[in-house]
């Protein structure tokens, strides 16, 4: 939808969120339960679909959102 790509920021085909290749967060990102993120090189593991797109850190949405993996 192009609306939403307007607004938010859509991952890389290559950043598929899975272990090996977390997606980059920099803030403005729907997060999706079960994917991956990497900001400051941290890896976070999402633990609840967030619906709306989010712009906190990720360090701030720990146990909200993301918990640390890595």
């Amino acid at each position: 939808d192009l609306a939403v790509s307007l607004y938010e920021r859509i991952a890389h085909a290559d950043e598929t969120g899975d272990e090996d290749t977390p997606i980059a967060y920099n803030g403005n990102v729907v997060l999706e339960e079960g994917k991956r993120y990497i900001q400051d090189g941290v890896v976070y593991l999402c633990t609840r679909d967030s619906i709306n797109a989010l712009y906190h850190p990720l360090n701030q949405l720990i146990g909200l959102y993301v918990e640390v993996v890595a």
